[in-house]
């Protein structure tokens, strides 16, 4: 299955954001919680940074 992730180049702040977020090593914060209106790309925001982070580190993500 190949995955679908976000058409390079768009929604570069809130990818930076969670970039951002999974980079912070506080304890604080440690849940993202990603909401939005069926259909407006959250699984395709959460595809995208599984995609990212699937050959830098180990990184646990969990996506339902």
């Amino acid at each position: 299955i190949e995955d679908i992730i976000c058409f390079p180049g768009t929604r570069r702040e809130i990818l930076k954001r969670i970039n951002d977020w999974i980079r912070d090593a506080s304890p604080a914060n440690r849940v993202l919680w990603i909401c939005g209106m069926a259909g407006r790309g959250k699984s395709t925001i959460a595809s995208t940074v599984v995609h990212d982070w699937k050959s830098r580190a180990s990184c646990a993500i969990f996506h339902f």
